[in-house]
Order: structure tokens, then sequence, then C-alpha cells
């Protein structure tokens, strides 16, 4: 038996060497110098955070739960949580929903891609749209600097023939996932009517993105909008779900009245050897979606959406539910939770559990939300709401994204 158990822990050990790790993931700067470290096995709150966000943000810690480096998009804080020496200016946004995303280079354990989405304004002259930064930890005496010659380097995805979609060039999401040959990765983003899969590998980041057309057309009139709400992955990589926060023509981003809440939540197939997104399935229409997550396992997906009276008054918003096993999703939905608080972001951690951003109506909210077992039915995933402190630091809507490989792979062998 003793040798059965030390065959079983040796082999885990060396596939989970051999794929991502969970620890990249074990620290999170959001919000206004909001923090949790995850590294003890539960979320203890963290307030040496430099970021002050709306929204977007992404943070990278190395396979011993070690901060090495985290962003609002816009500007580099190093482990000192000092910013790098070239790590101002950057291309995202505060109020892109998911301004920035961490992905390792493959082959390097000093090399990192900042991909940066900023807010697609109608009003603003110039939108930046997808672009990419490399960020080398072996300089600046080990502190990290982000490399000058791959700074904001733009990515397509829009016809650059015609201005409406020259103008604001990208949505406001992005995610990733790991490539089925376990050597790239997949980053992902979407614009109008389509979704764009960028490969990242060892030779750097493919420019020519795997292109899949959606059946749903977000109009580009409302885009200021429209662009708004999360896009993930899930952490099996075979499934894309995305709240699309309106689809309408409006860009007004006053009161929403029963006419105006065009938003959708879709879920999409994803093949991870191919990049390719098909197989459309409308989940929820008509209402103002924003939060998006898978649980660990990928069999149940959650959602975020804000509510409002009829007279287009905010009244808080909900969390629900998809059984991704059930035979037919769309009625699989549970409404699991409705708060005063606002939306917010939803993201998968380490421990196997999901958390949710956002804050009372009205007011500052220094704590986050848990769902304590996301992969259980309806009430049985045990949703606590604003349990989570983050010692009087505001949390803000956003949470930081990861690969999310990073929450595949956790090894659980009982009896043994």
């Amino acid at each position: 038996m003793a040798c059965i158990r030390f065959l079983l822990i040796t082999i885990a050990f060396f596939v989970a060497q051999s794929s991502f790790g969970q620890r990249e993931a074990s620290r999170w700067y959001f919000g206004n110098a909001a923090g949790l470290d995850f590294n003890s096995g539960v979320p203890v709150a963290l307030t040496d955070g430099q970021l002050n966000t709306h929204e977007g943000c992404s943070t990278i810690s190395d396979q011993n739960g070690n901060l090495l480096f985290y962003s609002d998009g816009i500007n580099v804080w190093n482990k000192a949580h000092k910013i790098m020496p070239n790590g101002t200016g950057l291309l995202g946004h505060e109020s892109s929903t998911q301004s920035a995303i961490i992905i390792p280079k493959e082959g390097s354990v000093t090399q990192y891609y900042i991909f940066t989405v900023d807010e697609p304004d109608p009003d603003e002259l110039v939108n930046y749209g997808l672009n990419y930064t490399l960020v080398d930890l072996s300089l600046n005496n080990g502190y990290g600097d982000v490399v000058t010659s791959e700074k904001n380097i733009p990515l397509l995805t829009y016809d650059p023939g015609d201005p409406g979609q020259s103008l604001l060039k990208c949505s406001e999401k992005i995610t990733a996932v790991q490539h089925n040959d376990e050597k790239s990765i997949w980053v992902i983003t979407h614009f109008l009517d389509s979704f764009y899969a960028f490969e990242v590998n060892e030779n750097g980041v493919n420019t020519n993105p795997v292109i899949s057309k959606s059946n749903t057309v977000v109009p580009i009139g409302g885009y200021k909008q429209n662009g708004i709400g999360y896009l993930k992955v899930s952490p099996d990589g075979k499934r894309i779900g995305v709240a699309h926060s309106q689809v309408s023509f409006s860009n007004q981003s006053g009161p929403k009245t029963p006419s105006s809440k065009t938003g959708k939540v879709l879920l999409y197939d994803f093949d991870a050897n191919t990049g390719k997104v098909s197989n459309e399935l409308s989940l929820l229409s008509n209402s103002v979606p924003y939060g998006i997550e898978f649980s660990p396992k990928s069999t149940k997906l959650y959602a975020t959406t804000n509510n409002y009276e009829n007279d287009g008054q905010p009244k808080g918003s909900s969390l629900l539910q998809y059984d991704l096993l059930a035979t037919n999703i769309i009625q699989s939905k549970v409404d699991i939770s409705t708060s005063s608080n606002v939306a917010g972001g939803l993201q998968l951690a380490i421990d196997g559990k999901v958390y949710r951003a956002g804050y009372p109506i009205g007011g500052a909210g220094f704590n986050i939300s848990v769902i304590e077992n996301p992969e259980s039915k309806g009430a049985l995933c045990n949703f606590k709401q604003n349990v989570v402190s983050l010692e009087q630091r505001p949390a803000e809507l956003g949470l930081p994204p990861y690969v999310q490989s990073f929450f595949l792979f956790k090894f659980e062998f009982a009896n043994v």
C-alpha cells in the first residue's frame, strides 16, 4: 500500500509539473487597493496593493505562489509594488471589463505577455482595441520590466476598411486557456459577430487569429454599452460563456426600462485544438448581464445580472446558475441569489470556489461574496453574500482573470 501511495503521489507530481500549477493564480489585486492571498488555503486580505481600478485588472505569481507582478492594463507594478521603469502607458482602461490578462510565454521562466483591451467609446477620437506587451522578469535586477520593443503591439480584430469598426476595434472581453497540445495558449476576444482566438507559443504571439462567426450580432451603434460584460472559457477548454450587457443601438448608460434591457448570456462550444467557437446557445435574453464563470469541473455556468425597476432605476442584481450536464441547459437555470449589490465580476480561485465582486447600490463595498460549492446544484452551491473581508478596501466591479487551465489540475486522493 505504501508503494501504491508513493507511485500515485509521484505520478500526480509529474503530471502537475508537466503542465500548469495553480499557485500562479494564488494572489489577486483588484479594485481600490484591494487584494486576496489564497496560499494558505483560505482567502486572506492583502493591503499592500497599488491598484485603483473600477473594473479590469490582472495578477500573476510563480508556481510557489510568490507575487511576480500585476497590472490594471495601464500600469505594471512589480513584486515590490513599484511601477516598472517602462511599465506605464499600456493601452487598457480602468473602466474596461477585462482590461488585462497575463499570459506566461511557453519555454520561458521569466517572460510574460500582458494582453489589454480598452473601453470602446465612439466619443473618443482614438480607441486602441486589443494589444499585447512583453514583460521580462530578468530585467531591472530581477524585478522585471516591460520590453519596449514589444510594447503595445496591436492585434487586428476588425475590418480596417470599415470606419466604424476601425474606430472601436474590439470589445472589453478577453479570456485564455491552454491549447490541447499543452505547448501553447489560446487568447480569445470578441467583436460584433466574431470570436478571435490568438495562439501564443514559444515563438511568441501568432498575429493571425482563428476567426469564428457567432449567430448573435452585437450592433456597433451602441457599442460603448454593448461591449461591456465578461467572457470566459471553461477550465477544461470545451465551452465559452459570454455576457453581453446590451445588444442594441443605444449608447445611453442611464436608467434601464424593460424595453431597453436587451443583453444576453450566450454559451458556445470551444475546440482547444483548433481555436474554433461554434454552436451558440442563448441562455438568457432581455437582461443586463455582467459576470460569467464556470465551476472547476466545467459542469456549471454562473452569471450575474443587474436588475431594474419598471421606471429604470437599479434595484440590485441576481446570481444565476446553469447546469451544463442537463438535457435542457436553458431550463436548468436557477436564481441562486438576489441582492442590493450591483452585478460584479465572477472569478474561480485555486481553492475551487467562485468569488463575486460588486458593491451595494449607493455605497462602497469592502467585502466580496463566495460560492462555496460551485459544482453543486441550486441552493446546495452554498452562496454566501459579502463574507470575505477586504480590510476596508473597496472591491469595485472587477476581479483578475487568469488562464483558465490554472484551475483544472487539482489532485484529490481518497482512501490511498
